[in-house]
């Protein structure tokens, strides 16, 4: 993972900006950058009034720099408003890369994206799931698809601190970037991950070297679209972290804010040439069909199958893998041995 060295001066005092402060700054810092806090290296705090240097994930570094030059807009997005509120909290005055290189030529140390293969399929899991959750779908997928496939990792846990969804959305925003070197991608997205992915592709609004115009296919699986009335009863039982659980919940305020991005994006994505599906289970206990339909006006039954079985294909004919492969051919990827028009 390619590093830049961020600075950020605060207008703080130094002698009063304790440890503890200290652990709070670097804790925002991760939420807003999406940069988990075992990530950052050689973290240093110095006077002059507050100055804090830290090696990041190159994208973060990006993003926070793009926004940060943003902040005395009048019209900000919700990413720009939670950037602006970091910096008033921290009284932060300058905010820059120590080399002061360009987001252009920083772009240029990234590995040139693969023209062998006409494109990326990337797959995000659920609540409490992990890697693993697809199964053999993404090898299944592989054998008939011309792509690349990619199952990005994040933290869930019933009992240890799990991030808030608009952070892991920042995090899969910096990984894709770093990551995907595909000139088109697909996302297949489970239960909670298709909120993740909404969220992060609402992020590319105002990012000048946007993601989203590389989409050309989204399918979300058993997606719960208004949150899940489970997760409100969820977040009264003692000792569970609630963090996601929040988010979760069908009256969150991460899911309103979500939902009417989510549209304004939706309606004004005509450029992006990307497809919407939607894949349902007719047995799914946890998220209802009509919750999981989304904006798909021909949402995709599969018979019998629960929430978790859904992404489990037992084998390549499975229902699941022949709609998936459908959805990706219908957005142009091409089969392995043809020539595809990406």
């Amino acid at each position: 993972m390619l590093k830049k060295t961020l600075r950020i001066r605060m207008d703080n005092d130094f002698e009063t900006f304790d440890d503890t402060l200290q652990a709070e700054f670097i804790s925002d810092l991760s939420h807003i950058t999406g940069c988990p806090v075992e990530e950052m290296e050689s973290v240093r705090f110095s006077p002059g009034c507050v100055i804090f240097d830290c090696d990041l994930d190159i994208e973060a570094v990006i993003r926070l720099i793009e926004f940060f030059s943003k902040i005395k807009n009048k019209d900000l997005t919700t990413e720009g408003k939670q950037i602006k509120e970091f910096c008033e909290k921290w009284s932060v005055t300058d905010l820059h890369s120590l080399l002061r290189i360009s987001t252009s030529e920083q772009k240029q140390e990234l590995p040139n994206k693969r023209e062998d293969r006409k494109g990326a399929v990337v797959f995000v899991h659920g609540w409490l799931g992990s890697p693993d959750s697809f199964g053999e779908m993404p090898r299944y997928i592989e054998k008939r698809v011309n792509c690349s496939t990619y199952t990005y990792p994040y933290l869930t846990n019933l009992w240890k601190g799990s991030p808030a969804l608009d952070y892991v959305s920042r995090n899969l925003d910096n990984w894709i970037r770093s990551e995907v070197r595909e000139p088109h991608i697909a996302i297949f997205s489970h239960s909670m991950g298709g909120l993740v992915v909404r969220k992060f592709i609402t992020l590319q609004f105002e990012r000048p070297d946007r993601i989203d115009t590389a989409l050309r296919q989204l399918t979300f699986i058993a997606s719960p679209h208004n949150g899940s009335v489970l997760a409100n009863v969820a977040n009264y039982v003692p000792l569970l972290r609630k963090t996601q659980l929040r988010d979760l919940a069908a009256d969150s305020l991460f899911l309103f804010s979500l939902n009417a991005d989510w549209n304004k994006w939706v309606n004004g994505m005509n450029s992006t040439k990307c497809k919407i599906r939607s894949i349902v289970g007719t047995e799914d206990n946890l998220v209802a069909p009509n919750n999981a339909i989304g904006l798909d006006p021909n949402p995709v039954p599969i018979l019998g199958a629960g929430h978790i079985d859904i992404v489990k294909p037992k084998k390549e004919s499975d229902d699941v893998i022949r709609f998936a492969i459908n959805f990706l051919l219908d957005a142009g990827f091409s089969e392995v041995g043809e020539v595809g028009n990406g």
